[in-house]
Formats: C-alpha cells, sequence, structure tokens
C-alpha cells in the first residue's frame, strides 16, 4: 500500500535485496564461541560504564 503511493509519488525505491542468510547457533565452533566467564565480564563492564556515564 505505502510502495503504490510512493512509487505513484514518483520517489525512487531501491532494489529489494536478497534474503538474509538463517543463523544456526549450533553451527559455531566451540573455540569462537565465548565462555561464561567471558560473558560475565563483558555485562559486567557494560553495567559499569553505564552507570559511570549515567552518574555525570
Amino acid at each position: 500500500m505505502i510502495k503504490n503511493f510512493l512509487v505513484k509519488e514518483g520517489v525512487p525505491l531501491p532494489q529489494i535485496s536478497s534474503q538474509k542468510a538463517v543463523f544456526v547457533p549450533a553451527g559455531v565452533p566451540e573455540g569462537v564461541k565465548l565462555t561464561e566467564d567471558e560473558k560475565a565480564n563483558l555485562i559486567s563492564v557494560k553495567v559499569a560504564t553505564t552507570i559511570t556515564l549515567y552518574k555525570q
């Protein structure tokens, strides 16, 4: 509906890209995945950064 309106009004629309690839988490090798400790460290750094930014 909106696409038809825009085309009728002369608005140039970009070409439609192909479908996105399907992500399969099981396909990621074990050496690439983050460990639970690494995930916890990243989350704690993000929380600490957010607290210090909002504290200002």
